[in-house]
């Protein structure tokens, strides 16, 4: 199989061979020859904007391809299909300094994704690592407990990613963070899973966000999955570990 572009030189190749091509094949030679012509223009690594990857359209290079890849957490980048390497926004931030390093010229609309990938990661992580950030309405919360000032950045974080990982140290306040950005957020019901071991600290802090304390009720599972919210009493709670 070779990439349309190249069609002109597999009829060369036919005639030389004395391999017969059709008038249909021989008729798609001039667009062939002006589609390749216009790819020659087209800087190596560009913007896809079908889907929004970055194409890195350059000859075979062993180092480019090993760069890539762990650019690609170990992942291949090569598109067999469009004969390119491609890679996410995300994975291409360290780009500009390869594409220097090996001569490749960056399109505008290439530079310009990366650059604003660029910075919402680097937001991302000043978010993550924030100690504090403007209080965070939670309904709910009982009589003499509000939250510490190093856990609103997490609530915050939780409600802007929705899928989070919290990694405080012992002490700061990781399960309450937890039920306080699901009551803000109103994301009921929800559901904890938890080891047997930590059930009991789960059962004393859901009691400190009225709803999710009124409208609890515990996997009888070996007490695994505490289910949040309304309908709680329902069943057991899904995705808990009924082992």
């Amino acid at each position: 199989m070779f990439p349309f572009t190249s069609l002109p030189a597999v009829i060369e190749l036919a005639d030389a061979h004395q391999i017969e091509v059709t008038a249909e094949v021989r008729a798609l030679a001039k667009i062939s020859t002006e589609r390749a012509g216009l790819h020659a223009t087209l800087p190596p690594v560009r913007l896809d904007d079908r889907n929004r990857t970055i194409i890195i359209d350059a000859p075979f290079n062993p180092n480019l391809n090993q760069v890539l890849k762990d650019a690609n957490h170990g992942r291949s980048t090569w598109d067999r299909n469009a004969r390119v390497h491609r890679l996410t926004p995300r994975a291409a931030t360290a780009l500009p300094e390869l594409a220097q390093r090996f001569g490749l010229e960056i399109s505008e609309q290439a530079r310009e994704a990366i650059t604003a990938e660029t910075v919402r990661q680097d937001q991302n992580r000043a978010d993550a690592s924030a100690f504090e950030a403007d209080p965070v309405p939670v309904p709910g919360l009982a009589d003499g407990t509000a939250l510490k000032a190093q856990q609103y950045p997490v609530v915050r974080f939780a409600l802007a990613h929705r899928r989070v990982l919290i990694g405080d140290d012992m002490g700061w306040g990781k399960t309450l963070s937890s039920l306080a950005a699901v009551a803000a957020d109103g994301a009921y019901p929800a559901v904890v899973v938890c080891r047997p071991s930590l059930t009991l600290n789960h059962r004393r802090r859901r009691h400190r966000v009225r709803r999710a304390g009124r409208q609890a009720a515990e996997d009888p599972g070996r007490g695994q999955g505490i289910r949040l919210g309304r309908g709680a009493g329902r069943g057991r709670a899904e995705g808990a570990d009924h082992r």
